[in-house]
């Protein structure tokens, strides 16, 4: 029971943009709690900056924008877009 409330908190605390960090061995249960897991298993997440498909070893954030869950990828250059958006909406 404590768990799935706390996967229930998780979940509520990304759609409002107050979760910073998640530990790589809890990836698989926090996308889980965000019903994300199937979309980037079955390939079906990508990239919001140059939309390659996000896997399980090439997520390097999750972030919400609007309702959505969004995913930055591995590479550089879609990490400083990130970045920079954070720095226009501050």
């Amino acid at each position: 029971m404590f768990n799935k409330l706390i996967r229930n908190l998780e979940a509520y605390l990304m759609k409002n943009g107050e979760i910073k960090a998640v530990h790589d061995k809890d990836l698989v249960i926090y996308l889980q709690s965000l019903g994300e897991y199937e979309k980037v298993i079955s390939g079906n997440a990508k990239c919001f900056f140059c939309n390659s498909t996000i896997t399980l070893d090439n997520i390097q954030s999750i972030f919400p924008q609007e309702k959505n869950i969004n995913y930055c990828c591995l590479n550089n250059r879609c990490y400083n877009m990130l970045l920079e958006r954070g720095k226009v909406d501050a």
